[in-house]
């Protein structure tokens, strides 16, 4: 079974300790995967307000839980990217456009081939 993480490591003020988080779940990937990550990471939290799925949690945190669980699946940067992105476009202010110009076109294939899930 799958379980989802909710244990992230936190900020003093209570936020996601972002750099925490990354070097937790990339024990095992190269520099510039890591950079691709924080791309997505860094586009989620250019939006103008916080937003949150339907059952309350943010939609950074649900985009970190989805991507920290593939990651416990051995997926490919491109897919944890697209995992973390996927709640921005669906629930917040981030457009498919926005994450093919400054993630990857990849990127928002998936995140579009979810969607349409």
């Amino acid at each position: 079974m799958v379980t989802v993480n909710q244990s992230y490591p936190k900020n003093m003020d209570g936020s996601t300790a972002i750099s925490d988080w990354l070097s937790r779940i990339n024990i095992n990937r190269e520099p510039e995967q890591t950079k691709k990550l924080s791309q997505a990471i860094d586009l989620c939290l250019q939006q103008e307000e916080i937003h949150y799925v339907p059952y309350g949690e943010s939609i950074l945190d649900f985009g970190l839980s989805i991507a920290e669980t593939l990651t416990s699946m051995n997926m490919d940067t491109t897919t944890l990217s697209a995992a973390i992105l996927f709640p921005s476009v669906e629930y917040g202010e981030i457009s498919l456009k926005q994450v093919h110009d400054r993630v990857s076109p990849k990127v928002a294939k998936i995140v579009e081939g979810v969607s349409r899930m």
